[in-house]
């Protein structure tokens, strides 16, 4: 087997040219309503489960140690008034890994997308990562919701299995700055995962939190996890509050 070298990062994003989706809406006008983009490439975290870490490892092989590359408030204001002006768009999703860490960065894009684009947009953010003054900022440009990542209502979990070593105190203030700022709170734990992963599964999953160990798979699997993260769920919940649930709030309910 060969295996190519590794090919350094884009150092530059603004050089990339603005993506042209017309192909894909010109068959499917509704794709346009919730238009994706993303602002910045990595995260500072290496959560041990999400796909960011596996390139952090990767390009520490060639010295890389480079965590956030991020587009300028011109380039990303550019590719949006585009979009705006095609007229079909009524919500922005930005997919960045975590759209909140550059707070500079951030209140300059803030002022110029309030002062041109003004539609509602949904984020993910990370506790610690934004506070109240951040997310009332947020909400006069328009955000309506966001996505907190909490994965797991067990400090133990997030700290053994995950890599995450934010406290309960740091979520829960994370969750209280964004209600405070009258936006709308979702949760990014294991029942999303559950849904997302469980029929494809083809491996054992452990939970040793709960002292279950599964091996089957499609329906029963599905219910058998459903039951061993129901104790988790209530710990995120006690953390976090009550939250929205994700995917079933579009932005004509504002």
């Amino acid at each position: 087997m060969s295996r190519s070298p590794i090919r350094p990062y884009a150092d530059d994003l603004d050089s990339l040219p603005i993506r042209d989706f017309d192909l894909f809406y010109e068959q499917v006008p509704a794709m346009e309503e919730n238009y994706l983009t993303m602002a910045s490439l990595g995260c500072p975290y290496s959560c041990s489960f999400c796909s960011v870490d596996a390139y952090h490892r990767v390009y520490r092989e060639i010295g890389d140690r480079r965590r956030v590359r991020r587009r300028g408030v011109d380039h990303m204001m550019e590719e949006l008034r585009l979009v705006k002006a095609r007229g079909r768009v009524q919500q922005i999703s930005f997919m960045d890994a975590v759209f909140t860490t550059d707070r500079s960065w951030l209140k300059r894009f803030l002022e110029a997308y309030r002062r041109e684009i003004a539609l509602p947009f949904w984020c993910y953010t990370y506790p610690g990562s934004i506070d109240l003054e951040m997310a009332r900022e947020m909400a006069e440009a328009g955000c309506w919701m966001i996505t907190l990542g909490v994965q797991s209502g067990s400090s133990r979990i997030r700290r053994l299995r995950m890599n995450r070593v934010e406290s309960d105190q740091r979520i829960e203030d994370a969750a209280g700055a964004i209600r405070g700022a009258g936006i709308r709170l979702a949760v990014d734990s294991d029942r999303q995962i559950v849904h997302r992963h469980a029929r494809v599964a083809t491996q054992m999953i452990e939970r040793p939190d709960h002292g279950v160990v599964l091996e089957r798979r499609g329906d029963d699997m599905v219910a058998r996890l459903d039951q061993a993260v129901d104790q988790d769920v209530e710990r995120v919940g006690s953390v976090v509050g009550e939250a929205e649930p994700l995917g079933t709030l579009p932005p004509e309910e504002l």
